[in-house]
């Protein structure tokens, strides 16, 4: 191996995420009951031993919530049930669907102003990504229905779009939204 493959193996061991999972455990120096972090699997636990994070050893970090998958894909349902049966997101794959129901709905989008030569400024909402290991559950709740379910997409939707569906088709949207879906 080349030194600079080298040097990147190494940077990207030193970069890569590790799941821990919120214990309660007796800690042994005060015998008090705390909540601690853990590796969440053996694999988890050897990265961080081969990155010689040990006991006792201060660690600096930034920690999200992980994803839950079943969500992220009965989103990816909804657009495509969205894409099949809604004039407004016809023809569209799944995430072209999603990405739409982010541009219509302007949840999940931020302003971003390009200087254009001889015109001058533009503002333009652009969807923000949806990155599975990049978005924190929290955040990802706020843009589905807004943590409270009556807010985000699925509060858009029933507002701008379910309404003017026959109520057979309000009844089965109602359940990709409502239940988990098989499989997920």
């Amino acid at each position: 191996m080349n030194t600079t493959a080298l040097a990147k193996a190494k940077k990207k061991l030193r970069t890569r995420d590790v799941n821990l999972e919120v214990r309660k455990l007796v800690d042994p120096d005060t015998g008090e009951m705390i909540g601690a972090l853990v590796p969440a699997h053996p694999v988890d636990q050897r990265s961080l031993r081969e990155r010689k994070f040990g006991t006792g050893r201060l660690l600096r970090a930034t920690l999200r919530q992980d994803r839950n998958p079943m969500f992220y894909r009965k989103a990816h349902v909804l657009s495509g049930w969205l894409a099949d049966n809604v004039e407004l997101f016809t023809g569209l794959s799944q995430h072209d669907a999603l990405k739409k129901l982010q541009e219509e709905s302007g949840i999940g989008c931020e302003a971003v102003e390009y200087d254009l030569p001889g015109i001058g400024k533009l503002t333009r909402k652009e969807a923000e990504s949806l990155n599975f290991a990049d978005m924190d559950e929290g955040r990802w709740n706020e843009l589905w229905d807004g943590g409270t379910g009556d807010g985000g997409w699925i509060g858009w939707l029933r507002r701008e779009v379910f309404g003017g569906l026959a109520a057979e088709s309000r009844e089965a949207v109602e359940l990709i939204i409502q239940k988990p879906q098989e499989g997920c």
